[in-house]
């Protein structure tokens, strides 16, 4: 059985956003994380789920079932990340 994937929420209207989403998929190659956006069906049914205030705006990180937002998610998010930089 294959561990649970940590999911990242984020804005999909923001272009910085969509930019900080292919600069951790670039340095994600064991497939740690799943996207969607807070916009998209699936992200409304997360921040439901799991009760993240749905004026949250910033980057989500959901693990199991802890969230965590700002720079706690970047934080861990790093974490799993390959590479130099």
């Amino acid at each position: 059985m294959s561990p649970l994937k940590k999911i990242i929420l984020y804005d999909g209207i923001c272009g910085f956003c969509q930019k900080n989403v292919q600069f951790i998929i670039k340095r994600d190659p064991y497939g740690h994380f799943q996207f969607a956006s807070l916009q998209s069906s699936i992200g409304q049914a997360l921040l439901n789920k799991h009760q993240i205030p749905n004026e949250l705006d910033s980057l989500i990180l959901i693990n199991g079932e802890k969230w965590f937002d700002q720079s706690s998610a970047a934080l861990r998010i790093c974490k799993d990340l390959t590479g130099i930089w």
